[in-house]
């Protein structure tokens, strides 16, 4: 009968030890030359991490010998910032036994320098049970480091090395969400440099970069390590304070900045001067997220540099993204050219005569919803949408037609325009000036451009240049508002300034308060030293024409002559007055006033 064989009878083999181990070690010898010889670092490890096990090629990646690795403890050599990160993965291998983990940390290598490795790690389990971790792992430093420097590339500015918008806008929403979440205010800071593009354009980009350089170096000496700076683009930078970032940390730092700022430049051995214009805004007063927030310290920086005020916090009347305000900018531009815009006239009449011989021209609109708007609610929309350019060849087109046409019937007015700041940074302004002069046989003379203060200390050097060039062609220029800018000694001999205005905030209260009387009469004498024609605007009735005409001032405009008019309604208040029927009869020269000298 044939009896089954046992696998020792059909296999002798297996009977033997010593065989078995043979054929086993001959089973495993491809896999060891794979190991022996691969470039990968190929490590077997208990769970705690001591290790049993590494491949020969740790010479070659890490400079340690293969013999002193066994009994070594791998994360004695992990970064610190990557232990967590490595045993978390050991855990998650050993609690789901078959699965692997790949991740990147960083090693020590035997020069001291971390190298970045990638790892492969899985379980196996020895033949008695026992678990170990198979770790297989390449140098991927240089990888690493290419793409840390292209994303370095993408983030960051390469003229200043600061973060980008990109970069800066990231920072600050991960900042909003922290400063929202542990309840703590954070303020942004908007800059953008005074003076910077007549630099650009005199000089060059090569003098326009190297200041851009100088002035990262400075702002960056200023804040504190925890505040964050940036370059937008251009010669605009910006900087959130999310540490005690309220509204008395942001003008501190505001400050530091503008006085760091003020110190000279010095670019191929020649000294320049900046200054810049800061528009703030707080988190959560006036945005809740990174765009709102930009926008309206955007919009706050304007205001600061329409002001000269160094600095200004965002206010919403500022803001002409408002939905009405959206609205209103929309229909200006349509308002322009379907001449909804149109000119109101307010006379200004001599103190020594009586007589009108000047008018200011004064822009409304006709809206056919809201009614007259006036220029207060519409000029910083057109300064903040470009606008301003085309309304203003608009009102300097009109102005001069209607000069021209006063002139053919006889009437011989110089008439005055206001120009604004964005107006003071055109360069063809004079050219476009000098055609519709041409344009309306008008000499340079009939023309007066009125400015403030505040569009000359915006960018004085511009401004000194455009107006130099109007006054050399005979155009007169005159300050307006005098009085209430800071800088009115500082560029005011510099200036080709015929006429001084001073503003209607002294003369309405001169009649009544001293201190207000004091400043009218001191302004007076500086224009007249300086061989200046002196203006007073807000004059509202007699006692206050007396006063004037007392001190010597020139001529005089406000309500006690006439409110601004419409064009055919000035010309027939104009031919009343002629008859005896108007205000000049009123403002009949005052016994009491007294003459200029001669050469004054």
């Amino acid at each position: 009968m044939n009896t089954p064989l046992s696998a020792e009878m059909r296999n002798p083999s297996l009977s033997d030890p010593a065989l078995v181990e043979r054929q086993r070690q001959k089973s495993v010898e491809p896999f060891r030359a794979l190991i022996e010889h691969s470039s990968d670092l190929i490590t077997t490890l208990t769970p705690d991490g001591l290790v049993r096990y590494a491949s020969p090629s740790s010479k070659q990646l890490l400079g340690y010998a293969q013999e002193t690795w066994v009994g070594v403890n791998l994360f004695s050599y992990v970064h610190p910032d990557d232990e967590r990160t490595v045993r978390a993965a050991f855990v998650e291998v050993l609690e789901h036994f078959g699965s692997t983990r790949r991740g990147e940390f960083r090693f020590l290598h035997c020069d001291g320098s971390w190298r970045v490795l990638e790892a492969i790690i899985t379980g196996a389990r020895s033949e008695t049970g026992e678990v170990s971790l198979i770790m297989s792992a390449r140098d991927v430093s240089e990888r690493v480091a290419q793409t840390a420097a292209l994303r370095h590339q993408t983030l960051h500015d390469a003229l200043t090395d600061l973060p980008n918008r990109v970069l800066f806008r990231e920072s600050l929403q991960q900042a909003i969400l922290d400063a929202h979440c542990y309840k703590k205010p954070l303020a942004l800071l908007l800059l953008d440099l005074d003076r910077f593009r007549e630099i650009n354009d005199t000089f060059g980009h090569h003098w326009g970069d190297t200041l851009l350089q100088q002035v990262s170096i400075r702002l960056r000496s200023v804040l504190r390590k925890f505040d964050h700076i940036a370059r937008l683009g251009g010669d605009e930078f910006a900087v959130f304070l999310s540490n005690a970032g309220d509204a008395t940390s942001a003008v501190r730092v505001a400050t530091r900045i503008l006085n760091v700022l003020e110190h000279t430049f010095v670019v191929d051995g020649h000294t320049l001067t900046v200054g810049a214009s800061i528009g703030i805004a707080l988190f959560p007063e006036h945005g809740e997220d990174a765009d709102t927030l930009m926008r309206r310290a955007d919009i706050a920086m304007y205001a600061a540099k329409r002001a000269s005020s160094g600095y200004a916090f965002y206010e919403p009347e500022q803001d002409c993204h408002s939905p009405d305000r959206l609205l209103l900018a929309g229909e200006l531009r349509q308002a322009i050219e379907s001449n909804q815009v149109l000119l109101y006239y307010q006379p200004k009449a001599s103190f020594a005569t009586g007589r009108v011989a000047h008018v200011e021209a004064l822009v409304r609109w006709r809206h056919p919803q809201r009614g007259l708007v006036l220029p207060d609610q519409f000029i910083p929309l057109a300064e903040q949408t470009g606008l301003i350019r085309p309304l203003c060849l608009w009102v300097l087109n009109e102005a001069l037609r209607q000069c021209a046409l006063w002139k053919h019937e006889g009437v011989g007015l110089h008439v005055a325009v206001n120009l604004s700041m964005r107006n003071l940074q055109d360069p063809r302004l004079p050219d476009t000036i000098a055609k519709l002069l041409a344009r309306w046989s008008l000499e340079p003379s009939w023309l007066e451009v009125e400015i403030t203060e505040s569009a000359l200390a915006a960018d004085p050097e511009r401004a000194l240049d455009i107006l130099t060039r109007l006054s050399d062609m005979g155009v007169q220029i005159l300050i307006d508002d005098f009085g209430t800018g800071y800088s009115s000694l500082a560029y005011l001999k510099r200036l080709p300034v015929d006429e001084i205005k001073i503003d209607k905030s002294f003369v309405l209260g001169m009649a009544a308060d001293d201190n207000d009387a004091a400043i009218v009469r001191s302004t007076i004498d500086l224009g007249h030293s300086l061989g200046l024609k002196v203006v007073a605007e807000g004059v509202e009735d007699q006692a206050t024409w007396d006063l004037l005409a007392s001190l010597g001032c020139d001529l005089a405009q406000g309500y006690f002559l006439s409110r601004p008019l419409p064009a055919p309604d000035f010309t027939a208040w104009l031919r009343r007055s002629a008859r005896g029927e108007g205000v000049p009869l009123r403002v009949l020269p005052s016994k009491t006033h007294k003459r200029r000298s001669a050469g004054k």
